[in-house]
C-alpha cells in the first residue's frame, strides 16, 4: 500500500477503498470506516484528511487526487500476507467490533430472515432485538449477545 502526503489546502476527501490510519485519524472518523485490523481500515462513506496528513491508501486513483497529494519518498515495505489473515472481525479491538456490528444491524433492518449455514435464520427476536444467530451468519464469526445489545444501544441512542 503506497503512502501519501494531503499537500492541498482544502484537504482530499477518499470516498472508497482502503486506508491506512493513525489511531488519532481514524477516531474522529470511525463513522465512516470499517476497521479491518490494526490501522487498515475500509472507507464506507466519504472522509476527509487536512493538509499535511499521511496515510495509506489502496485504491485506484483518480485525476482528481493527483493534484492534492504526493507519495511519501519512502515507501512502506510490501503488505506482510499475514496481516490480511489477522484483519479479521476476531482481532478487532472491542471497539471496533460493536461498530461492526452496528454495521450489521443496519442491514438487518426491514428483513426478517438471513441466509445460515443451516438454513434461513430469524433475523430479529420476540423482544424486538437482532438475533445473535443472524448476525453471526453475516459476520462469518461468533459473537455475545452483550455484544449485540451494546452495538444496538448505539444505534438506539440519540445523536447530540
Amino acid at each position: 500500500m503506497e503512502r501519501f502526503t494531503v499537500i492541498s489546502p482544502m484537504g482530499v476527501t477518499l470516498s472508497h477503498g482502503r486506508a491506512i490510519l493513525s489511531p488519532a485519524q481514524a477516531r474522529d472518523r470511525l463513522h465512516c470506516l470499517k476497521p479491518l485490523g490494526g490501522d487498515l481500515y475500509e472507507i464506507i462513506h466519504p472522509t476527509m484528511l487536512k493538509k499535511g496528513e499521511e496515510f495509506g491508501y489502496d485504491a485506484p486513483m483518480n485525476k482528481s487526487l493527483v493534484d492534492v497529494i504526493e507519495p511519501i519518498a519512502e515507501t512502506a515495505p510490501e503488505a506482510d500476507p499475514a496481516l490480511d489473515e489477522m484483519a479479521t472481525f476476531e482481532n478487532l479491538l472491542p471497539e471496533h467490533r460493536l461498530l461492526v456490528i452496528t454495521e450489521e444491524i443496519k442491514k438487518l433492518i426491514g428483513v426478517d430472515t438471513v441466509d445460515g449455514p443451516e438454513g434461513p435464520i430469524n433475523a430479529w427476536t420476540r423482544d424486538g432485538k437482532p438475533s445473535v444467530p443472524a448476525l453471526e451468519a453475516l459476520l462469518g464469526d461468533s459473537i455475545t449477545a452483550k455484544e449485540r445489545d451494546e452495538a444496538f444501544a448505539l444505534l438506539e441512542k440519540p445523536k447530540e
